[in-house]
Order: structure tokens, then C-alpha cells, then sequence
């Protein structure tokens, strides 16, 4: 990582498959908070393959190995982008420890903190410990960010960037129209009535001014992981050439991967 990395912009995801979306959202993030900054190219995207989301019910389709190899070939032609195997790997050795058949969930605010004690450890380069971290996450993710683990404490340790773009048609809300771009008025309204399990406000003051500072357009890409094993399984060219980069595509074939 060259000394002009002043910070890292964090997402984590399954990546099942990896696919565009998950590849040209983030950098047009980037652009944009570069865009504000005095020095250019200072923000490293880093990408944080998930072993299990604590918000989806079952753990990846693919196997670890072949979500990792995937993501490499999507990004390894790319100035400024690397791969933190920390969660895999942390799942590796918790079920070769406990014999456990599925990996616990990993919760963002773990490997945030992992993330920060390394920056400040002497494996790291010498300029890592002035880094600034910074959570990306959609649209979809900030409305429901109070149920997140330890929300509040993630909040205000590594307030997020959100992407603001279509909600997923899985994931409706009263907001917006869930296949129409939400608007960041709509976005900040949602995240204002959020509740507490006690039924209180989820965020105060000062936490909604943080979101109001963290909202940037990225327009839209209709491209899911879910919408695109859906392709492999029809087989459906013409969706699969728009959302995967041709090395994944190949990978997936050959390794006969989201097979029904």
C-alpha cells in the first residue's frame, strides 16, 4: 500500500458470485470522495469476503476458496483495490477448532476492530496507523443499520459511506418504490423513524447528522448475486456478459459452480 493510502473504504459481502455491482459502485464511491480531497488517489477500496452475513439465513452458495478466487480475478487488474481474507480465515479456524459444519456469522464491528489493532501493529507499513476506516454499505443496509451488531458503536468508529441506489426488490420499504432509486431525503427519513427493540429512536441527534454527511449518488446497476445464479441456471447469456467480468464467468464454468 503506497504512504499517499490516507484511507480505506471497507465492503464487506458474500460475493456469490462477484459481479459488476459489486465492483464499479465502489469506485464510483471513491471517485467521488477523492473528488473532495486535496491529494488524489489516497483512498484504498478494501473488499472483505464474508465466511456467513449475520443477515442472511444460509451461508454462501460457492465455497470460500472459489468466492475468493472469483473476487481476484474481478480485481486484480485494479489500481488501489485489494482482498482481506480476515473473516474467512477466522472461520477456517474456528470450524477446524469446533468441528462445527457452518462458519458463525461475521459481524462488521469485529472485523473493523481486527482491522484497526493491525493497522496499529508493527506487521503493518509504517504510515497504516494514520489510516482512516470507513464502512460502505447500500441503501438497503442504512435503513436497517439499527439491527446491525453493536450498531451504534459502528456508527460512530467507522461511519458508514452509503451508496445511494436502488433498493433490492427483496427488500421493500414504505420509502420508495423498491425497483425506483430512493432519494437521500427519503434515505435520511427512513433512518430518522428507525426503532429500538425498547421502541425508542434507534438514532439521536448527532448520529442522524452523521448519516446526513455520508450519502453518495452512485446511480444504478440492476445486478444482483441472486439475479445472476439465476442466469447460470437458465443460462442466460445476455444478462451473464452484463453483470460478470469474462474471467469470472470462465471460472464459474469451469469449476461448475450454482449448478441446481
Amino acid at each position: 500500500m503506497p504512504a499517499t493510502i490516507r484511507r480505506l473504504l471497507v465492503l464487506g459481502g458474500s460475493f456469490d458470485p462477484p459481479h459488476h455491482g459489486h465492483i464499479q459502485l465502489p469506485l464510483v464511491v471513491r471517485q467521488h470522495l477523492e473528488r473532495a480531497l486535496p491529494a488524489p488517489a489516497s483512498i484504498h477500496l478494501l473488499l472483505v469476503p464474508a465466511a456467513r452475513s449475520p443477515h442472511k439465513p444460509f451461508a454462501p452458495r460457492a465455497p470460500d476458496k472459489h468466492r475468493l478466487a472469483m473476487l481476484t480475478l474481478a480485481t486484480e487488474h485494479l489500481p488501489r483495490v485489494s482482498i482481506w481474507t480476515d473473516e474467512l480465515h477466522r472461520a477456517a479456524y474456528g470450524n477446524a477448532s469446533t468441528s462445527a459444519n457452518t462458519a458463525s456469522p461475521s459481524y462488521t464491528i469485529d472485523t473493523l476492530t481486527r482491522l484497526s489493532q493491525w493497522l496499529h501493529s508493527p506487521a503493518a507499513p509504517a504510515h497504516a496507523s494514520d489510516l482512516q476506516i470507513t464502512l460502505l454499505i447500500g441503501a438497503d443496509q442504512a435503513l436497517a443499520f439499527h439491527l446491525w451488531h453493536r450498531a451504534a458503536e459502528l456508527l460512530r468508529r467507522f461511519t458508514p459511506v452509503v451508496m445511494l441506489r436502488a433498493l433490492q426488490p427483496t427488500q421493500p420499504t414504505h420509502h420508495a418504490h423498491p425497483t425506483q432509486p430512493i432519494s437521500a431525503q427519503a434515505l435520511l427519513a427512513g433512518i430518522a423513524t428507525a426503532r429500538s427493540p425498547e421502541g425508542s429512536s434507534a438514532w439521536n441527534a448527532d448520529d442522524l447528522a452523521l448519516w446526513s454527511r455520508t450519502i453518495v449518488p452512485t446511480g444504478r446497476l440492476d445486478v444482483s448475486s441472486t439475479s445472476v445464479r439465476a442466469a447460470l441456471a437458465a443460462d442466460d447469456q445476455h444478462t451473464l456478459a452484463r453483470a460478470l467480468d469474462p474471467l469470472v464467468l470462465a471460472y464459474i464454468r469451469k469449476h461448475r459452480l450454482y449448478q441446481a
